[in-house]
């Protein structure tokens, strides 16, 4: 890969300041980081594209002019050698006989050396990409699944694959590149080995497949030389100083993959989650749990130092936010459904608060507004909107985290559908969401606990849910945002209004109160219509002990 390409997947700003501000950029691509000048939007310009390993992530996060951005496990890049790639052997139909590049995942049961041939059939209907049911199922037995990423999780097509008695699950990837299929999830009960094949060989195969050719094939463990191999980035610190000369160091010190990334420019201090060090991901080792480690800053910004480490499971996404005099950080893990809260005020005694149980599933992005008593977050799953948490206050006005927040309202577009939440960002009286399927929203939550709908920005929809907005910068208090949308690029846009707000959607406790208040109503509507009428036939006499009527 010698040029930048493949799905975009996160973006950070900078402003130089002075007399000639300029507005730059750090996008994270799915094989390395662009530098961009957007100082005027319109004509965006690339300074410089920085190679990097093709993985399926890339965050980016920035302090001042320097920029941190750490990558998601990808074989391409932890392999001894460069020996990285599997093959699928095609044995007929014999004009396609041919060896096809292909992964495996590494959460599932692994191919032996000699592997297994089998039959390969498509997924039926095709667009339900094996989420929620197989027309086909009773045809499946002892044969290869194949089906398309997209619209629910590995877990639940390979759930679907296994229930049918399927040998193994072939994924189709929504583009030609090559990744380790990945699992942020329970892998105790996945039983047969998954594989992903690139989007054209994925999709050469299903038209032979809808062509009425039986399709044999052979899949191995065996590995072989890719020539993607790079060596494993670690953190990739970019200084952009000298805007048009950024400068590159890496570090690989600490670990060789993460998830996620936050500067807390006040201290400063960078926290990472989500650490590997290549290993399977489901690996209990010194850091393979992916959890979270917090680096002091120093003078020249790529100076970093270990201050703590937590290493109880995997955190997916992180939040640290100042609440009153105290530093909170939340860790959201789409392995457990949980949300772990620490204070992080004062490094050498931090201490872990509150685990928050998320029975609504597949915990992602966190934000919380500025009195942190009320907290918001997004769950990777089809339609499920923000949910609204308020948490308690104790006697001194303060967070009582001695009691779990209370789950009170989701928030979700009334009017789209086949979308998933995604990403978080509170700007002021602002939420921002972006969106997989769709595109970006604007939430006022002057009142956090009410937020009322402001604008949206939609982009072409798009069945495939790994298709949409997965980062966004807002660089201005207007609500000017730099989205950075997997298929279209990098995008500057500002949200408009949109008309009324949407109701949001309540749990089954809301509805209750609200039909109750309905009967409340029409009961005091019928008792204060009793009280009129019998006002006109009565009139009061007062009585030494009580009350009493004297009919006129």
């Amino acid at each position: 890969m010698n040029e930048p390409c493949g799905a975009i997947n996160d973006v950070w700003g900078y402003e130089t300041g002075g007399a000639n501000n300029q507005h730059f950029a750090v996008v994270g691509l799915m094989n390395g980081l662009d530098v961009i000048d957007y100082s005027n939007p319109y004509t965006m310009r690339r300074v410089q594209w920085i190679p990097g390993c093709l993985s399926e992530s890339r965050i980016v996060k920035g302090y001042r002019d320097v920029f941190f951005s750490v990558n998601s496990p990808s074989p391409n890049c932890n392999c001894k050698g460069g020996v990285c790639n599997e093959k699928l052997s095609v044995l007929r139909p014999k004009q396609m006989a041919a060896d096809y590049d292909m992964q495996e995942a590494f959460f599932s049961p692994q191919l032996s050396s000699t592997g297994f041939s089998a039959e390969v059939i498509a997924a039926s209907p095709w667009e339900d990409k094996a989420c929620t049911f197989l027309n086909n199922k009773n045809k499946v037995l002892n044969k290869i699944l194949l089906a398309p990423t997209g619209d629910c999780s590995f877990k639940d097509k390979v759930a679907l694959a296994a229930s049918a008695g399927a040998l193994g699950l072939l994924i189709v990837n929504s583009d030609d590149s090559l990744v380790n299929p990945n699992l942020y999830d329970s892998t105790t009960d996945i039983t047969i080995p998954i594989m992903m094949v690139s989007n054209r060989d994925g999709l050469l195969f299903k038209s032979a497949l809808d062509a009425d050719f039986s399709m044999e094939v052979n899949v191995t463990g065996n590995k072989y030389y890719s020539p993607l191999y790079q060596e494993p980035e670690g953190l990739s610190v970019v200084n952009i100083s000298s805007p048009s000369t950024p400068t590159l160091r890496r570090i690989s010190d600490f670990f060789n993959f993460a998830s996620d990334l936050f500067v807390d420019p006040d201290r400063p201090l960078l926290y990472v989650s989500g650490m590997s060090s290549g290993k399977a991901v489901s690996s209990v080792g010194d850091i393979d749990n992916g959890g979270v480690q917090i680096y002091q800053i120093g003078a020249t910004a790529s100076e970093l130092s270990l201050q703590w480490r937590w290493n109880g499971t995997s955190i997916d996404s992180l939040l640290v936010k100042k609440c009153k005099t105290n530093y909170f950080l939340y860790g959201s893990s789409f392995l457990d459904e949980k949300i772990y809260i620490f204070n992080v005020t004062d490094l050498s005694a931090v201490t872990h608060l509150i685990t928050v149980d998320d029975k609504r599933g597949r915990t992602h992005s966190i934000a919380t507004d500025d009195s942190c008593m009320v907290m918001y977050v997004t769950h990777e799953k089809l339609n499920e909107g923000i949910s609204v948490w308020l948490f308690w206050e104790d006697h001194h006005g303060n967070i009582d985290f001695s009691e779990p927040p209370k789950y009170r309202t989701s928030l979700v577009q009334s009017d789209v559908d086949n979308v998933i939440s995604h990403h978080l960002y509170v700007e002021g009286k602002y939420l921002f969401a972006s969106y997989m399927g769709f595109g970006v929203s604007a939430w006022d939550i002057s009142d956090p606990k009410k937020p009322a709908f402001l604008s949206q920005m939609a982009f072409p929809p798009s069945s495939d849910t790994t298709v949409g907005v997965s980062g966004m910068y807002v660089y201005d208090k207007a609500g000017t945002i730099l989205a950075a949308h997997t298929t279209l690029g990098l995008q500057s846009i500002s949200l408009e209004s949109r008309g009324p707000t949407p109701a949001p959607s309540s749990d089954d406790g809301n509805t209750l109160i609200i039909i109750l208040s309905v009967f409340l109503a029409i009961a005091l509507l019928i008792i204060i219509s009793a009280v009129i009428y019998f006002c006109c036939l009565y009139r009061y006499v007062a009585l030494p002990s009580h009350l009493s009527y004297e009919k006129i």
